[in-house]
């Protein structure tokens, strides 16, 4: 009922899993069951209230099957703001929320949007190199991956970041690989440039995971240096590269962005140093996600098992194309360009 009304919801089964979810997820609101198989919600309040970090502090209901008689003053002596039978917690409770779901355009424009970048994707490269065509079939399982996973998180919890940053993130993989094998020397250069710009994202995604918000404000300072390294070594690397540095001929476009005859040396100065800064960056990323695990107990913690999947995905990727995500330029072959 919580989530067809559009907000994002978190389950605990026992008493002891609620106090490590709040600082985990920080959530706006908590319907707390009096009656827990371990310790009654009373305490739990009690707990919360005694961890409270102030100023973010949720909002905690007591529930029950039974009436608020039956508890005497233990509702009123309790830190929790106030009590509802389960019974107005029915199906046809007006509740407010962000929405009742996704609307039908949207998911119109959503689904056609990612059948649209993996059929240009397909009819871009093709027909593929039989050397490249698991790599071919590698970006069109990944990028549908991410938009499918993004339509299925819109979906079920609409007011929740997570479908956005799904798509956003399937999107920025797609797109760029789609640019670089149109014969245009305008898009080829900004496929170049914005090939990056997707771990970036990924990496967001993986720090504002389960709930699509980010905990604090050094979360927040690592994602916009995520951003900002991804497209700034890129946009300085980029007026380095000549496409004859990869070995393409005289039928790749142009790189419209490149200064004279280019500076292999520089560009790959600029590799270098932005590949070290993403190492730190992506260390410092997955220390954050540790930790979020290390922290996490109960559902929290099972809610972030898909980042295994997510990181074996990308980790596939690298195995199978041979080229780091952190690499702003995809080395083409110079007796198959633009056909992989």
């Amino acid at each position: 009922m919580l989530e067809a009304a559009g907000f994002t919801v978190a389950e605990a089964a026992t008493g002891a899993e609620p106090t490590e979810a709040v600082r985990a997820i920080r959530p706006g609101l908590v319907l707390l069951d009096i009656q827990l198989p371990d310790f009654d919600g009373f305490e739990v309040a009690r707990r919360l209230a005694a961890g409270s970090a102030g100023g973010q502090d949720p909002v905690v209901v007591l529930t029950s099957t039974r009436e608020a008689s039956d508890y005497g003053g233990r509702i009123a002596g309790s830190p929790a703001a106030g009590f509802l039978p389960k019974d107005q917690l029915s199906g046809a409770a007006s509740l407010p929320g962000p929405g009742s779901g996704m609307s039908r355009r949207l998911l119109a424009v959503l689904t056609a949007g990612a059948i649209a970048a993996a059929a240009s994707l397909a009819r871009s490269g093709w027909p593929p190199h039989s050397d490249y065509l698991p790599i071919l079939i590698c970006y069109e399982v990944i990028g549908l991956s991410f938009l499918v996973a993004g339509i299925a998180a819109w979906v079920r919890r609409p007011a929740s970041r997570l479908g956005p940053l799904f798509t956003i993130a399937g999107y920025l993989y797609l797109v760029p690989y789609i640019l670089v094998n149109l014969a245009d020397p305008v898009a080829f250069t900004i496929g170049n440039l914005s090939q990056g710009i997707y771990t970036a994202a990924v990496a967001h995604l993986g720090l504002a995971w389960p709930t699509g918000r980010l905990r604090s404000r050094f979360e927040c300072g690592v994602v916009i240096a995520e951003y900002v390294t991804a497209v700034g070594f890129s946009l300085a690397a980029i007026v380095f590269w000549n496409p004859a540095f990869s070995g393409d001929d005289a039928s790749c476009p142009a790189n419209v962005l490149l200064v004279g005859d280019g500076s292999r040396s520089a560009g790959n100065a600029i590799n270098t140093i932005g590949g070290f800064v993403g190492l730190v960056l992506a260390g410092i990323v997955l220390t954050l996600i540790v930790r979020h695990w290390r922290s996490a107990r109960g559902w929290s913690r099972r809610a972030m098992v898909p980042l295994v999947w997510l990181a074996c995905a990308v980790g596939a990727e690298q195995i199978v194309t041979g080229v780091p995500l952190t690499c702003p330029f995809q080395a083409w072959s110079a007796s198959g360009w633009p056909r992989w």
